[in-house]
């Protein structure tokens, strides 16, 4: 009996271990904010204005580089505020194509390639998941990109190619929640 609580105990811990939750995430809730998520690292705030042809936009984005021992290198939260009404719920077309833009952009920007996206109704919210190679396929980005009523979330983890599969993403994606009451 003792020998298998002591096996049972090993493989869990193994497991755990494997899984990269020997990491150490902790809930992140910034103040005057709507969402949380767990991190593993001390998140920073930048914001700044972006002009569009849609006018002026508020971009805010929070980030974080892990200690070394972590396998993922850069953990991102951003967002953009669209003008209220911006985008209806019944304007699938849409929003399905301003989803897509923002990871192509995306993309683009790193000068990368995406891998995959694929649609998700996730929370309750129009999303994408998707992942992105550049630098030669040796840097690689897991991200979601959601509409939350007006707003744009985008979450990214980046990581070495010889990293980029890793449960840590995952922990830091899924972890994302909202305040379905705020109508952000």
């Amino acid at each position: 009996m003792r020998l298998s609580v002591g096996i049972f105990t090993l493989i869990f811990l193994l497991s755990l271990s494997q899984h990269g939750f020997g990491q150490q995430f902790k809930t992140f809730a910034p103040f005057g904010e709507e969402f949380t998520l767990q991190s593993p690292c001390q998140m920073k705030r930048d914001a700044k204005e972006i002009m569009t042809d849609i006018g002026r936009l508020s971009h805010v984005s929070y980030s974080c580089g892990p200690q070394e021992e972590d396998k993922n290198f850069a953990y991102i939260i951003s967002y953009v505020d669209y003008p209220e009404g911006t985008f209806h719920p019944d304007s699938l077309d849409l929003i399905s194509d301003v989803l897509s833009e923002s990871v192509e952009q995306q993309a683009e920007h790193l000068g990368g390639n995406i891998i995959y996206s694929a649609d998700m109704d996730d929370l309750g919210f129009k999303g994408q998941l998707y992942r992105i190679a550049y630098k030669d396929a040796k840097i690689f980005v897991k991200g979601r990109v959601l509409l939350v009523g007006d707003r744009i979330y985008h979450l990214q983890v980046f990581a070495l190619a010889e990293n980029s599969l890793n449960d840590a993403m995952d922990v830091f994606l899924n972890s994302f929640a909202v305040d379905k009451s705020s109508g952000k």
